[in-house]
């Protein structure tokens, strides 16, 4: 199972990798191991958004681009981050990163558990 979810995750960064999105590159899966180009410098992994400091004005812009990633990735990559958060979003050179995708499905996938985007006007929410 875990060889699934390590393979399923290399195939989602592979996937996300080809949009504009920004993510960690996958550089090979084997067994239950999957290994990424490293993000950071001298050594230093870049920081969880949770940890960074930056101005309101930062802030609003990251936002916007973090909006703007979602959209790409549900509209271009058919996929969903299930668990999209200030620990799971990393920030290097003021660009927002997704730092993981286990937890991603694709539209299709029986194991979503996606509400229809038409729905999601009338007050529910997409990620249940």
């Amino acid at each position: 199972m875990i060889k699934m979810w390590a393979e399923k995750e290399f195939r989602n960064l592979k996937r996300i990798n080809q949009s504009a999105v920004v993510c960690p590159e996958p550089v090979l899966v084997k067994s239950n191991i999957l290994m990424m180009k490293f993000i950071g410098q001298d050594m230093v992994a870049a920081p969880k958004l949770k940890d960074i400091d930056i101005s309101q004005q930062e802030w609003n812009q990251l936002y916007l681009d973090v909006l703007k990633d979602m959209r790409v990735m549900y509209q271009d990559c058919k996929l969903i981050h299930a668990d999209y958060s200030e620990y799971n979003c990393i920030c290097f050179t003021q660009a927002s990163t997704i730092r993981a995708n286990p937890s991603a499905s694709t539209f299709r996938s029986p194991l979503s558990t996606i509400t229809p985007p038409l729905s999601i006007s009338s007050g529910e929410t997409a990620i249940t």
